[in-house]
């Protein structure tokens, strides 16, 4: 029905200390997502492509520390030059006030600690009366651990990380390879 139940915004003033720190490093690209829509700077069309493969509705700003009339519920890096090899030992201090995810080779997110994919299953499952063991979930990286830990049916992708690869019960194929329809068809 469309309500919302809950959400988890990230404090300003933290959201400030990653974007100037990210521009600080520089060469990256910087995604502010609000509940109204995706804020960014940049449209150069290699990060364009990318990006849009993961965002529909989206506002181009001049500055995104301007941005102040919405709930900035995540921050992304965009690297294309590799999120893990390269951006994330600038980022990983930022544990201390927020989750930082890898959750793409070129990804890295910015949550509020509160706020993780397996915090979400979990309220899902209380609202609606749901066990793990009637749940069925699939993931590719980090994001998606804490996912798995509300699951019986978890299922890493063929192209995952190692680590959500452990994370995982199962395994299936790539999202190219049909992986999620080829065992909901089981």
């Amino acid at each position: 029905n469309n309500e919302q139940k809950h959400i988890q915004p990230i404090y300003r003033e933290k959201a400030l200390e990653v974007i100037r720190k990210v521009k600080e490093i520089g060469g990256k690209y910087l995604i502010l997502c609000g509940r109204k829509s995706a804020y960014i700077e940049e449209t150069d069309p290699q990060f364009m492509d990318p990006f849009l493969r993961h965002y529909e509705k989206y506002e181009v700003v001049p500055d995104l520390t301007k941005v102040e009339d919405d709930d900035i519920l995540k921050i992304t890096i965009c690297d294309l030059s590799g999120a893990e090899a390269n951006s994330y030992a600038h980022v990983k201090h930022f544990t201390k006030d927020f989750q930082v995810k890898l959750s793409g080779e070129i990804w890295i997110d910015f949550t509020d600690k509160e706020a993780q994919k397996g915090n979400a299953l979990k309220k899902i499952q209380e609202l609606k009366n749901i066990s793990a063991e009637e749940t069925i979930t699939f993931g590719d990286y980090f994001n998606v651990i804490e996912l798995f830990d509300h699951s019986a049916f978890s299922f890493a992708m063929g192209n995952a990380h190692k680590e959500a690869k452990a994370a995982a019960k199962y395994a299936t194929e790539t999202n190219d390879e049909l992986g999620v329809q080829n065992v909901l068809e089981r």
